[in-house]
């Protein structure tokens, strides 16, 4: 791709047809366009994330895996092209929705993100600000929803190398809750695998 051409109306037309088209399979498809442009453009790609990454959260809700598996590939191919930190407001928002399939695909996300961080590159800031929302999302009424919370903590635990003070302060009741510990444990484990 030629990193000097301007995609933006490209990826505007995409993400208008991600968000409003009512045909699954044309949807699933401008998803899949959006994965290659990332790859494509990578870090060419950062200034069109915000718009982009705020649909893909919000089609999260989208329980077949037609279209939910193109959109996991999609911001597993944009999350390259940005960092944490810029994306950060757009995860809390996604965290913070009622739709538990949105949470789901929001904690897997970040469990797959926190794994590759070890505790000198892990973003502080955003492990503070995303902690308690995911903490939130452990006692979501959807077993799911909760084991996808236990993995991202999982793997925060691993990022940050099982801090005690991690343990005591940001997970707060859950610290004190033997089951739901020993489900972040099992994730931490994998984590490190």
């Amino acid at each position: 791709m030629d990193p000097k051409a301007d995609y933006s109306e490209i990826v505007a037309t995409l993400t208008k047809i991600l968000s409003k088209d009512a045909n699954i399979y044309v949807r699933a498809a401008a998803a899949k366009c959006i994965t290659q442009l990332a790859k494509g453009l990578r870090s060419k790609f950062a200034n069109h994330v915000p718009s982009v990454i705020e649909v893909i959260f919000e089609k999260f809700k989208e329980k077949k895996a037609l279209l939910r598996d193109p959109l996991i590939e999609a911001i597993d191919a944009i999350y390259p092209t940005t960092s944490l930190d810029a994306i950060c407001d757009s995860i809390a928002a996604a965290l913070g929705k009622p739709n538990p399939n949105i949470k789901i695909q929001t904690n897997l996300f970040l469990y797959r993100v926190f794994k590759a961080f070890n505790v000198q590159t892990a973003p502080k800031k955003v492990i503070k600000t995303l902690t308690p929302l995911i903490v939130k999302c452990t006692h979501e009424s959807d077993a799911e929803a909760r084991e996808a919370a236990f993995s991202a903590l999982g793997a925060i635990m691993k990022a940050i190398r099982k801090n005690k003070l991690f343990v005591t302060t940001m997970l707060g009741d859950i610290a004190n809750d033997k089951t739901k510990m020993e489900r972040i444990e099992k994730f931490y484990n994998q984590a490190l695998d």
